[in-house]
């Protein structure tokens, strides 16, 4: 008996590029205000591919656009959102850090401020 398969079943997923990602960004900073846009300022990186430690292959990288302190602010093309997570070495992290809200980048730079008002 042959089986029935969505053509979505066939699709292979592709990470974000850079390009997107830029427009993501720039959609974001267009709405930022007040301490959350100084926040910003301060902490975007030109993005950079970070290895995802969990699996420990090249394929498990995510690109990082924010750096302060221990915490990063990394955009999970998978699900399709900005996440807020802390790092040990540079250049590598653990998805399960995250302290952050799994949503937009400025809803993550808002999360990144509550943290640095809170300490």
């Amino acid at each position: 008996m042959a089986q029935n398969y969505s053509a979505l079943s066939y699709m292979i997923w592709q990470p974000i590029s850079l390009e997107e990602l830029y427009d993501d960004i720039l959609s974001a900073e267009s709405e930022m205000r007040g301490e959350i846009e100084r926040l910003w300022e301060l902490v975007k990186i030109f993005p950079e591919k970070w290895q995802y430690d969990t699996y420990g292959s090249e394929e498990d990288s995510f690109w990082v656009v924010a750096v302060c302190g221990r915490c990063i602010i990394w955009y999970d093309d998978i699900e399709e959102h900005f996440c807020l997570s802390e790092y040990s070495t540079y250049g590598h992290f653990d998805k399960n850090t995250a302290h952050g809200v799994a949503a937009g980048l400025q809803n993550n730079v808002q999360a990144l401020l509550a943290r640095i008002q809170f300490n």
